[in-house]
């Protein structure tokens, strides 16, 4: 079981590591193209966007997702239950974000991320429906299967955003760049995991994964804000243009950094998980993994 175990785990570190490469490159090349035909306030635009909508993400989640991957085993039940929490809470929070964008577009002095926030609040309805499925594949670990819908979704997304901005899409470009890689995410997740949810829905089996998952979106939420805030007092002091190049300078400067770390947590979680109550070796695998994640990072630093 263990070598096993073992072999699942290299193999979704490869595929992983093959997807980031991918995605980076790809990445690279759509950033550097949308840098050439859109203006700086674009993007500083769609940083304040992102903004509102990752924070908003993440209280929709509220780590429902993690917590199915933890759980040794589930019923149908649970699955079922979680999935319709998660449409409850995408709905709720994209609903959310409709009715106060005006506020919030009035505060940044910005009239038009009111209309860009409540297009972009797709995203949490899209995500909804997609966030079962995934934790699902992650907890089979599947992650071939992951990374060929997170390469998919990078490509369409990146291509469709520079033909919009070539089309002098503005803003726009980045928007549905968003919901597009959101939607071939959902689409090839659903055909990966073809599992279709009852209508079943147990506050109780929520309940009893609440006590993993507030814990987890917590400490989420603060290393959120962390690297969100700088974001949100450019932009409401110098405005976005300067939110613009400020933004587009450090994603360039962490998406080697993020990429690495990602790529590495998204395997180490859910193998961990498989371990159970096996201390011992969780501790060690987190120590492997540690080293292995600081050998990487140092130098690119």
């Amino acid at each position: 079981m263990a070598r096993t175990l073992k072999q699942k785990a290299l193999s979704g570190v490869s595929w992983n590591a093959f997807s980031s490469v991918i995605n980076q490159i790809s990445g690279y090349i759509i950033s550097i193209l949308l840098a050439r035909l859109l203006d700086p306030s674009d993007f500083g635009l769609m940083a304040l966007v992102v903004a509102v909508i990752g924070f908003g993400k993440l209280l929709k989640d509220i780590g429902l997702g993690e917590a199915l991957i933890q759980r040794l085993d589930i019923t149908e039940e649970q699955r079922s239950s979680i999935f319709w929490m998660n449409i409850l809470m995408g709905f709720f929070f994209g609903t959310i974000t409709v009715v106060f964008a005006p506020m919030i577009a009035r505060s940044f002095e910005q009239p038009k991320l009111e209309i860009l926030l409540q297009v972009a609040s797709l995203n949490f309805i899209i995500t909804s429906i997609v966030t079962t499925h995934s934790a699902l594949l992650r907890k089979k670990l599947a992650f071939k299967q992951i990374a060929i819908a997170n390469m998919f979704a990078t490509i369409i997304a990146g291509v469709v955003a520079v033909v919009l901005a070539f089309g002098g899409a503005g803003v726009w470009a980045l928007v549905f760049k968003s919901i597009i890689a959101a939607l071939v995410t959902l689409i090839a997740v659903w055909y990966f995991y073809r599992w279709t949810p009852k209508l079943i829905f147990n506050w109780k089996e929520v309940k009893s994964f609440l006590s993993f998952s507030l814990n987890l979106a917590g400490s989420k939420i603060f290393a959120y804000w962390t690297r969100q805030l700088d974001n949100v007092l450019v932009g409401k002091y110098m405005g976005s243009v300067s939110l613009g190049y400020y933004s587009i300078a450090y994603k360039f400067l962490l998406k080697p950094l993020s990429a690495v770390k990602t790529q590495i947590s998204n395997v180490l979680f859910p193998v961990m998980s498989k371990v159970g109550k096996d201390f011992p070796k969780q501790q060690n695998l987190y120590l492997k993994a540690t080293s292995a994640l600081c050998l990487a990072i140092f130098p690119i630093s």
